[in-house]
């Protein structure tokens, strides 16, 4: 999936899109973690996290997400029709998840055919 992603048209220009929105949360979060970092109580700890760093964390994951849902939409619609192309079950985005198959399963790398569906 990261190979795909790195080849995916324009991802530098998305990448750096990214990279600019946890520039501005990350010092904001750090320094909130710091002074969290400070609070003895456990419990009281825990409550501003949730309450001052969680929703930083959250609103800049949301953010990425919409810089980055695009690119992952038209990765997977390339997958999805090469899955059904090939009259494929399944396609995984990591090799390692397979620990058991069938001796009868047939595995097939499309990583390049998804890479080369994107570039068209």
């Amino acid at each position: 999936m990261s190979q795909v992603v790195n080849s995916y048209p324009g991802y530098g220009a998305l990448d750096m899109k990214m990279q600019q929105v946890d520039a501005q949360y990350r010092p904001q979060i750090e320094k909130k973690v710091q002074e969290i970092e400070k609070i003895q109580d456990q419990t009281q700890a825990e409550a501003e996290f949730n309450k001052s760093v969680a929703p930083l964390l959250q609103k800049e994951n949301d953010e990425i997400n919409k810089i980055a849902q695009p690119m992952m939409q038209a990765i997977h619609n390339a997958v999805e029709s090469i899955r059904v192309e090939k009259k494929m079950d399944v396609v995984l985005d990591d090799p390692y998840t397979i620990r058991a198959a069938d001796a009868n399963s047939k595995i097939e790398n499309i990583t390049n055919e998804v890479i080369s569906r994107l570039k068209k």
